[in-house]
């Protein structure tokens, strides 16, 4: 994908063929594609570290708050992706307002690690935390990016 972006921002023809408007958008596109990527990489993470844990379940208080935390993150990656396939403005921004709950989301998780978990699993746990985090600011990072790239029709609409 990134290569073609980077062949369209150079060749007009490309850029046509490929569906994409202007070059600017290929930078969008090239944004976009960095965020999912690095949301993989964090899934990565996220299996290597659980695979770091000693007990096979842990506590179910624990799992639900990664349940809750995961749900919430997918929600916004999800969002920001429909809000890119519309191409809608508005619909980027209402993901960037449900993300700033992100960090509560966090605390609950984190508070619930360090009452129900034995010691030895708290490192890896928060680090589960940590990267299910970062996916919901990835999937905020494409909102924002979609939001630069609709705010000019955006704004001739209004």
């Amino acid at each position: 994908i990134i290569r073609l972006l980077k062949v369209a921002v150079t060749d007009g023809h490309i850029l046509k063929e490929s569906g994409l408007k202007s070059p600017k958008e290929c930078l969008g596109y090239r944004l976009i594609t960095k965020s999912v990527e690095r949301m993989a990489d964090h899934a990565v993470n996220i299996a290597q570290n659980r695979l770091a844990l000693t007990l096979a379940i842990p506590e179910k208080e624990i799992l639900e708050e990664l349940e809750k935390l995961s749900e919430f993150a997918l929600k916004i990656f999800e969002d920001a992706m429909e809000s890119l396939f519309d191409e809608d403005y508005l619909e980027a921004d209402k993901v960037l307002e449900i993300a700033e709950e992100t960090r509560n989301f966090e605390a609950e998780a984190v508070q619930k690690i360090v009452k129900h978990a034995a010691p030895e699993e708290v490192p890896a746990l928060r680090l589960i935390v940590e990267s299910i985090l970062r996916t919901a600011e990835y999937g905020a990072d494409i909102a924002e990016t979609v939001l630069n790239m609709t705010v000019r029709d955006a704004v001739i609409e209004s």
